[in-house]
C-alpha cells in the first residue's frame, strides 16, 4: 500500500514523496517533487494521488482538495446513532431455512434463536437487543403468549434437525450416548405440588454442590460425534435411573428403530 508523505527539506522546502513501509521500515517509492507554499504543496500531493491510482489501478475515495465540489459527506458532520448486524441476522436465518425452521410458523422463537447465538440473554433482554441489534420489534405480551407454542415445538424441531444430520451429513444413529446432569436455582424454595401436576423445582442429589437449593435434572442425548440428538427435563429429586426408560420409549422411538434398521 503506498502513502503520500510531506517532509521539510534543509532548504526549508517542502518535499513531496510517495513511500510504503516493508518490515515496518519506510521506503521512498518515489520522490514526486519539492514545494515552496501551500498551492504548490496540493499540486505535488494531486500528483503523487495520480501516480499512485496509474500504478494500483484503483481510484482514492477522498480528493485532495476540500474546495473541489464531492458527493461525499464530511465526517466531521456526522452523528454515530447506532448499527445493524444484517449479515449475521441473514446468515442465522438462512441456516433456519435450510433446517426447515421457517416452516414453523413462529417468527419470534425463530428471532429469539438468532438473538441466542450472537448474544445470549434472558428472554426479555433478548427482546431489546433484537431492537437494538437488527431493528425487529417483538412486545412482551408476545413473548408471553408465545412460550406455551414454543414449547410445542420442541418434538417437531429435533425431528427437522436429526432429518438433516441424516441427509446431508451422514450422521450415523445407531449408536447414542445418554447422561443426565443437574441445573440450580438461585432460591431456597421449591415448586409445590399442583393440581395440574408436580412442579419441577426441587431439592436433590446437586452434581453442583448445592444441597440447599432446588434443582431440575436435564437428560440429553447424543451420537458417538457428540451431536446432540435430543434432552428432557424432570423433577429434581428424581433418580437418574428412572429418567432413562421414558426416555426413549415416550420421546425417542426413532432412536430404537434406527437401532433396529441398522
Amino acid at each position: 500500500m503506498f502513502y503520500i508523505r510531506t517532509v521539510k527539506t534543509a532548504s526549508n522546502s517542502i518535499a513531496v514523496q510517495v513511500i510504503r513501509y516493508q518490515d515496518r521500515k519506510r521506503i521512498i517509492v518515489k520522490h514526486i517533487g519539492s514545494a515552496h507554499n501551500a498551492e504548490e504543496v496540493l499540486y505535488l500531493k494531486q500528483t503523487a494521488n495520480k501516480w499512485i491510482e496509474e500504478i494500483t489501478k484503483q481510484k482514492s475515495l477522498f480528493p485532495y482538495n476540500g474546495k473541489e465540489k464531492t458527493n461525499l459527506v464530511a465526517t466531521n458532520k456526522l452523528r454515530n446513532l447506532g448499527f445493524r448486524y444484517t449479515f449475521a441476522y441473514e446468515t442465522i436465518s438462512n441456516l433456519f431455512h435450510f433446517f426447515q425452521f421457517t416452516g414453523l410458523g413462529n417468527q419470534l422463537f425463530l428471532d429469539l434463536g438468532i438473538i441466542r447465538i450472537i448474544q445470549p440473554a434472558s428472554k426479555i433482554e433478548s427482546l431489546r437487543l433484537l431492537y437494538e441489534l437488527f431493528g425487529i420489534v417483538h412486545k412482551r405480551t408476545e413473548l408471553y403468549r408465545s412460550i406455551p407454542t414454543i414449547i410445542s415445538l420442541k418434538e417437531d424441531i429435533e425431528n427437522k434437525i436429526i432429518a438433516v444430520a441424516q441427509k446431508h451429513f451422514a450422521f450415523d444413529f445407531s449408536i447414542v450416548f445418554y447422561d443426565v446432569t443437574t441445573l440450580y436455582f438461585e432460591t431456597f424454595k421449591s415448586d409445590q405440588d399442583t393440581q395440574q401436576g408436580i412442579g419441577l423445582r426441587k431439592k436433590g442429589f446437586s452434581k453442583d454442590n448445592k444441597i440447599n437449593q432446588p434443582q431440575i435434572v436435564i437428560g440429553l442425548i447424543v451420537t458417538s460425534e457428540g451431536f446432540p440428538v435430543s434432552y428432557d427435563i424432570f423433577e429434581g429429586n428424581i433418580f437418574e435411573g428412572k429418567t432413562f426408560p421414558p426416555y426413549f420409549a415416550v420421546n425417542f422411538s426413532w432412536v430404537l428403530a434406527c437401532c433396529v434398521l441398522s
